[in-house]
């Protein structure tokens, strides 16, 4: 049960930290289920920024993963602590990459790729 636990925390402190910056540079981000895929869809709109385009696919890639843990109790896949303690990892990283992007020296191009995604 820890595993899953540590997969679906993990999972959310992510999201919520690109939620966070994504809101914080007027992006819309719904509180609803639908906020997953829009914070995924800004991350991959982001064109000047592969690290970022990388935190949205890995939002995007691991999304059924933390369904996964959270709602399938037959599963063991999410059972692994190896496993688990490398989506807690990455999550980390990501959150770490999310951080130095948005406080960085290429902020104002990553918000102009923002203000062009919102656009369409």
């Amino acid at each position: 049960m820890d595993c899953r636990v540590a997969i679906g925390r993990s999972y959310y402190a992510l999201f919520n930290a690109a939620a966070r910056f994504l809101r914080d540079n007027h992006c819309d981000i719904p509180n609803n289920p639908e906020a997953d895929g829009k914070v995924f869809q800004y991350l991959c709109d982001i064109s000047s920024d592969e690290d970022l385009r990388d935190v949205g696919g890995w939002i995007r890639d691991n999304r059924g993963k933390r369904n996964e843990a959270d709602y399938d109790l037959k599963s063991t896949r999410v059972e692994r602590s190896k496993d688990a303690l490398s989506f807690v990892i990455e999550a980390r990283l990501y959150i770490e990459t999310l951080k130095k992007a948005f406080a960085g020296p290429n902020l104002k191009t990553i918000q102009g790729d923002l203000r062009a995604s919102r656009q369409r």
